[in-house]
């Protein structure tokens, strides 16, 4: 073999070997993605110990934009031991339950539906049916929901059953999405729409040209392993962006519409309409700050709550329980990884434990029917 034919061989041979690592390190991802993916679908929420997992899957609807299956039967199939689902999505008991008490409606979002309680009946509506036989409480809360679906929810389905009472049991949503939105390069243009809008768009925005296919479609699974997220998403941390003053009034004046919408669609089919504005961790003074610190750090939930409170019209029964839970406590108890492990209230910053409902529910009661009880 000549001289002049060993950089020539030698460099053939780089090639096929580094082409053969190559057609490897493709297959391994391949298959790499292929295992997350069958590990992803064999592993049920409630599998891994999560029997909500499978409630705060955002599916589409009609109306609402985002709901459970559009199915009533996919509904249905979604109960296990700790959470139920009617057909028409509601959680435990349905109206058809009410018998001889006078029907209510629980409207929200995650709280209201009751996540982390430990069962139907240590929800806000478990407990306020148990504390008082007047009325009868449907849960409506919904995870994820913004008070724009909570009114749709009432104008397209709740009204037709003609309810005695409509509480709206709400407001962390809607002040939390203003940074949700602000991260992924929302502002004005997506005041009152629910958290996820934004990357629905990014998906598919004009239904006639067809979907969208991001970058980010290639190996997901590994992608999300390794924390590289997905390149076509523009996104900034929530709480390095500052929300401008004409973001959050009209965030405001959005969700005050919105109340007075319901308070006018319950009022005008004979019902009684209130909200209340939920428990907040970070809006309470004898909460531990590094509970909470992400939402003193950015003060959007606290102006949302003062605007609310300085805007709200005369004629709404409103009733703030924002920080309910500093007329209970010194030091309110809390789910610090290295703290006590007696019952906490606040679960995470906006979600309670069963004591925190049932607490909720009796100063409820107290608020609702002081003039019954």
């Amino acid at each position: 073999m000549t001289t002049a034919r060993r950089p020539v061989i030698w460099l053939a041979r780089t090639v096929g070997a580094s082409l053969w690592i190559g057609a490897l390190i493709v297959v391994a991802a391949g298959a790499a993605e292929i295992w997350l993916r069958v590990q992803g679908d064999r592993e049920s929420p409630v599998e891994n110990g999560d029997p909500y997992g499978p409630f705060r899957v955002q599916h589409l609807h009609p109306q609402y934009q985002f709901f459970f299956p559009f199915e009533p039967e996919a509904r249905i199939q979604l109960s296990n031991d700790v959470v139920h689902l009617t057909a028409e999505g509601f959680r435990g008991p349905g109206p058809a339950e009410a018998g001889d008490r006078r029907l209510a409606f629980l409207l929200g979002g995650s709280a209201t539906f009751g996540d982390f309680a430990s069962s139907d009946s240590t929800t806000i509506t478990g407990y306020l049916n148990q504390l008082q036989d007047e009325y009868f409480f449907v849960n409506a809360g919904v995870p994820s929901w913004v008070s724009t679906q909570e009114m749709f929810r009432l104008a397209f389905e709740l009204v037709k059953y003609a309810p005695a009472l409509v509480v709206a049991y709400n407001g962390f949503n809607d002040g939390a999405v203003i940074l949700e939105h602000a991260a992924r390069g929302g502002g004005l243009s997506t005041v009152g729409a629910h958290e996820s809008f934004l990357r629905l768009s990014a998906v598919i925005d004009d239904l006639k040209a067809g979907p969208t296919v991001p970058r980010y479609h290639f190996l997901p699974e590994l992608r999300e392993l390794f924390g590289l997220g997905n390149g076509d998403e523009t996104w900034t941390d929530p709480l390095q962006v500052p929300i401008p003053e004409e973001v959050l009034a009209a965030t405001v004046s959005q969700y005050l519409n919105n109340m007075d919408r319901m308070h006018d669609m319950t009022t005008a089919a004979g019902g009684r309409f209130a909200v209340v504005f939920q428990p907040i961790a970070g809006l309470h003074q004898r909460v531990p700050r590094e509970f909470a610190s992400w939402t003193r750090e950015n003060d959007t939930l606290a102006r949302f709550h003062r605007a609310v409170l300085a805007e709200r019209s005369a004629n709404l029964e409103f009733h703030d329980l924002a920080a309910v839970f500093d007329g209970y406590f010194d030091a309110v108890p809390v789910a610090l990884e290295d703290g006590p492990h007696d019952e906490p209230i606040f679960r995470d910053v906006v979600h309670l434990s069963d004591w925190g409902n049932r607490l909720v529910a009796q100063r409820l009661v107290e608020l609702l029917f002081s003039e019954r009880t």
